[in-house]
């Protein structure tokens, strides 16, 4: 069983090109998930689980919940 990994960006094209062109099975990914914006992301990592997370600094910093602080 391979790693899984969640692709967090507000840009499409970069998150495309990330899922898409990178030898995934050769690193021992097994599944690739995606979200635009942190919210999304956050929603992602509760239902998939990743062990690796790679996000945008924009799409990351996106306040929800919390009171307005960064989750």
């Amino acid at each position: 069983m391979g790693f899984t990994v969640l692709i967090v960006d507000d840009e499409l094209m970069p998150r495309t090109v990330l899922c898409r062109r990178l030898p995934w099975a050769g690193l021992g990914v097994s599944r690739v998930e995606q979200a635009s914006d942190g919210e999304e992301g956050l929603e992602q990592a509760r239902q998939c689980r990743p062990d690796i997370v790679i996000s945008d600094k924009n799409a990351a910093e996106k306040r929800i919940g919390n009171g307005g602080r960064r989750a």
